[in-house]
């Protein structure tokens, strides 16, 4: 009899240590989760202030690449009428 109640004793005992155990880690693991949350809700807050989205990104870089080519084309142009006008101007002489 005494031995049946010092088995029990002692599968309670480890019952409340592995309980404890458990409880300890399983409220580690929910800290770690707030704390992700924590910087996921930051982040998502952040994200859209700091970086641009890539389609954005894309968009922006066409329309300065478009802006550049008809730059280059008003460049161009100026410099074939400065060239013809050089051509009468030399012509006369």
């Amino acid at each position: 009899m005494e031995e049946r109640m010092a088995i029990s004793i002692g599968i309670s005992l480890v019952s409340l240590v592995l309980g404890a155990i458990v409880r300890s880690w399983f409220n580690s693991l929910l800290a770690r989760i707030k704390s992700l949350e924590k910087d996921l809700t930051s982040l998502k807050e952040n994200l859209p202030k700091e970086y641009v989205l890539k389609d954005d990104h894309d968009r922006d870089i066409r329309e300065i690449k478009d802006e550049l080519k008809e730059i280059r084309r008003e460049i161009h142009e100026g410099f074939k009428r400065l060239e013809e006008k050089l051509d009468k101007k030399a012509d006369k002489q």
